[in-house]
């Protein structure tokens, strides 16, 4: 691993930078083999963050060149690791380096991920309104995903009386998270690789007595898988067609979780649950790779239930 600097040149003033005397908010992007979409949607963050820093899990020489030129057009920072290390430890990367400069709170995305225009004025928002600052963990959105030309979500949510919500868990990318926070619940757990590493934490950060919230009035585009429009007596599914590895870690890692939290997130389990039931028969009736994502899945449940934990080689 080593580090490619630029200067950052871009400060974003707020609520919460003024609470937090006044420091900008910093971005962290992980990338793994990146599409050509990328540079189009980190100009999406320049003007909402101060200073954005990529950190990349093994991608190729051609790649790499890509990403050195995108984050010296857009006064980026760059982590190169010369394999794929996993999404945890990609994210406690990012998060140490922004920790190490002073930024109090680190927005969290994925590389296929797009931001609206006002997402980091959103989160603001609902901070200033938030009244219990100190266990403010993580601000979340909700998230639209396309397939083809249908949206499957279309909203920018609005709570009646308030501009926050409070969650359970919010996904990896989207998320304002606090370096207190951070520094006092611990890392991303990098034995879980990649899938289930946003719920693991929040559920730690919860059973400390944090709290996550989404805002309301923004949301974030996002991919899940690639998924594919398909048609069920009439109605239209979309299942996500991921790939078979990670079916594996999403499997064995809720397995982990409904034993390490399943007294405290009972319900938030039983729902993670049912969807992997919902994913199997999806995956039986409408995907590709049919024998090797559910062989995947029960090898991750049977990893789960041993405790096998990090890479699947």
């Amino acid at each position: 691993m080593y580090w490619y600097t630029e200067t950052a040149r871009i400060f974003v003033s707020g609520a919460i930078n003024a609470a937090a005397g006044g420091a900008p908010h910093w971005g962290v992007t992980v990338t793994y083999h990146p599409d050509g979409g990328l540079a189009e949607r980190m100009s999406a963050l320049r003007d909402q963050l101060a200073r954005v820093v990529i950190v990349d899990n093994g991608s190729s020489t051609e790649e790499v060149d890509q990403l050195k030129q995108l984050a010296r057009r857009n006064g980026a920072d760059l982590v190169l690791n010369t394999e794929n290390l996993g999404m945890a430890a990609a994210l406690n990367q990012g998060l140490s380096w922004a920790r190490s400069q002073g930024f109090p709170w680190v927005l969290l995305l994925d590389q296929d991920s797009e931001a609206d225009t006002d997402l980091v004025v959103a989160y603001q928002i609902a901070y200033d309104a938030f009244p219990d600052k100190e266990k403010l963990a993580i601000i979340g959105c909700a998230y639209r995903e396309q397939v083809g030309d249908t949206t499957l979500f279309a909203g920018r949510p609005s709570f009646s009386t308030r501009p926050w919500e409070e969650v359970i868990a919010a996904i990896t990318s989207g998320s304002l998270l606090s370096i207190a926070a951070f520094e006092r619940v611990g890392p991303f757990r990098q034995e879980f690789f990649i899938d289930q590493v946003d719920a693991e934490f929040c559920l730690r950060a919860r059973s400390q007595g944090f709290r996550i919230i989404h805002a309301a009035g923004s949301a974030l585009k996002h991919r899940l898988g690639d998924p594919v429009r398909r048609s069920f007596l009439g109605r239209s599914v979309h299942p996500s067609q991921h790939a078979p590895i990670r079916r594996y870690y999403m499997v064995r890692n809720w397995v982990v979780l409904c034993r390490e939290y399943q007294a405290t997130a009972r319900g938030w389990i039983l729902r993670e649950g049912w969807h992997l039931v919902k994913t199997a028969a999806k995956v039986l009736l409408y995907e590709d790779r049919k024998v090797s994502n559910l062989a995947h899945m029960g090898l991750g449940l049977w990893h789960g239930l041993v405790r096998r934990m990090g890479r699947l080689d």
